[in-house]
C-alpha cells in the first residue's frame, strides 16, 4: 500500500506547515527558526535514530515510522528552504 508522488509530496508539505508552526522564526512569521546546515544534519541523526528504535523495539513499528520519516522529510525540505537546493547533475 504505497502512496502516489502527490500525496507523499501533501504529506511534506502539511509537514512542513506543523514545522513552521512548532518552530517558528523569530524575524519572519509563518516561517521555521533559521538553522545552520550542520543543526539540520543533527536533526536528521536523531530522527533517524527514533526511526531505528521505532523499528527495533515496536511490534508493529510500520505507522510510527511512517510517521518519522515524513517528519524526516520535512527537516530536509526545511534545510533546502533555507540553505538552496541544488539540481541534480547527471
Amino acid at each position: 500500500m504505497g502512496a502516489s508522488r502527490e500525496e507523499v509530496y501533501k504529506a511534506i508539505d502539511g509537514e512542513r506547515d506543523y514545522q513552521n508552526d512548532v518552530w517558528p522564526s523569530q524575524d519572519v512569521p509563518g516561517e521555521a527558526n533559521q538553522l545552520t546546515i550542520g543543526e539540520f544534519v543533527l536533526l536528521l541523526d536523531e530522527y533517524v535514530s527514533k526511526a531505528r528504535a521505532e523499528w527495533t523495539v515496536e511490534p508493529k513499528p510500520e505507522i510510527n515510522t511512517l510517521n518519522t520519516v515524513r517528519k524526516i522529510a520535512g527537516i530536509a525540505v526545511n534545510c533546502m528552504e533555507q540553505h538552496g537546493a541544488p539540481l541534480r547533475e547527471e
